[in-house]
């Protein structure tokens, strides 16, 4: 279980970092917002709200996108591990890592998203939108220890490479 815990650990810190990104965007949003240089530029999409909306849907889509690939992951269907398969501890461990992993990644593209909006329309709230929803889809995916143990317990008792949903 010392890996396990080490892993754990690192799947925080990496979690960590990646939401810390997001304040740097923020942060770079409001540089580009005091440029006025970078204002005055004109965009054709600055007038249009549609690709606003269309970003938006994608990104609430998102919400459940993270959770079926983390089950996917997970579940071995992505790595090809058949279902009823004996998995070392280590490999499971891996998983659970890479699970958190893209699982923060999608996460952060709403952040990105966002970004991109800001840059084509300049318009800072644009950004600020898709930062929250982020924010909240990080809060959602955080890593947490209790599942994990429960997740390899439930694995070892089964006997495969079951699905324990993020929550």
């Amino acid at each position: 279980m010392d890996e396990l815990k080490s892993r754990y650990r690192k799947a925080v810190f990496l979690w960590i970092e990646m939401v810390f990104s997001i304040f740097v965007y923020a942060f770079v949003v409001e540089i580009m917002k005091m440029n006025s240089a970078f204002l005055r530029a004109t965009s054709p999409l600055q007038e249009g709200g549609m690709p606003v909306f269309l970003l938006l849907g994608f990104a609430i889509m998102t919400f459940f996108l993270i959770k079926h690939i983390h089950n996917q992951i997970l579940s071995g269907k992505s790595s090809g591990n058949p279902a009823g398969s004996k998995i070392p501890l280590s490999p499971k461990i891996a998983k659970l890592l890479k699970a958190s992993l893209v699982s923060n990644a999608i996460c952060e593209s709403v952040a990105i998203y966002g970004l991109i909006l800001f840059v084509l329309n300049k318009n800072p709230f644009d950004f600020y939108i898709f930062m929250v929803l982020s924010l909240f889809y990080f809060a959602f995916t955080f890593p947490r220890y209790a599942q994990w143990e429960e997740w390899i317990q439930e694995t070892e008792r089964k006997g495969s490479s079951g699905v324990l949903a993020p929550r």
